[in-house]
């Protein structure tokens, strides 16, 4: 019968790894270290960069800036940040960027309770601002998850409660 169990579990653990329920939390004491303090929504607009892949993401990302932000955002490429004579390079109105991070994380068997199974990696997304005017980069939000618009959707939330 535990046995069973344990068979169970490892089916769950593994529907929430591949589904992209996924989360990755870190704790760095404060909560909002990854918001810039000057940050105000109805100044400026936001850039935030566009995720390469999958597209579904970056669909269901922008139809939630669309139905939640008021505020003036611009969905942007990494080249378009990064080229000083393009539009977007009053760093007055377009001082605030979100970029986007993929990396690969180690699931451990004491974080997944996967008895049969040593390490897991895992493809984490997570977002993190920088200040151009400042050249400031910010920590990542810390809920780094699988499907690319879990963070961003986590920060633009804290965003507006604020």
């Amino acid at each position: 019968m535990i046995t069973k169990k344990y068979y169970i579990s490892d089916l769950v653990a593994l529907f929430f790894i591949f589904t992209g329920f996924t989360t990755l939390t870190r704790s760095t004491g404060d909560q909002y270290a990854w918001l810039p303090p000057d940050f105000n929504p109805k100044t400026g607009v936001l850039l935030i960069q566009k995720v390469e892949g999958p597209q579904r993401q970056q669909r269901k990302i922008e139809e939630f800036m669309k139905e939640k932000y008021p505020y003036k955002y611009a969905f942007i490429t990494a080249d378009d940040i990064s080229d000083t004579a393009a539009m977007y390079s009053d760093k007055d109105v377009y001082r605030f960027v979100m970029l986007n991070n993929y990396a690969t994380h180690i699931m451990h068997q004491d974080d997944i309770r996967m008895p049969r199974y040593k390490k897991i990696p895992v493809g984490m997304f997570d977002f993190f601002f920088i200040d151009r005017a400042s050249k400031k980069q910010y920590p990542p939000s810390g809920k780094g998850a699988s499907w690319a618009s879990m963070p961003l959707m986590y920060m633009i939330d804290e965003i507006l409660k604020k």
